[in-house]
């Protein structure tokens, strides 16, 4: 049980960066606009916000 709360919590604070959010809102407003190079912004920055929070969170 305990373990579940850790990762709800980790996928949390992951939702809760802000290269995330602004990666996923560039992304969205990309493939609203079938902008390509705005997609690949927003792809890129939420795959840096995953590896900056999955380094934060290896032990």
């Amino acid at each position: 049980m305990s373990a579940e709360r850790s990762v709800a919590k980790e996928d949390q604070s992951l939702w809760n960066s802000r290269l995330f959010k602004i990666g996923l809102v560039t992304a969205a407003v990309g493939a609203i606009i079938k902008a390509a190079e705005l997609i690949t912004v927003g792809v890129v920055a939420v795959g840096g916000a995953w590896a900056l929070w999955k380094g934060k969170n290896t032990r």
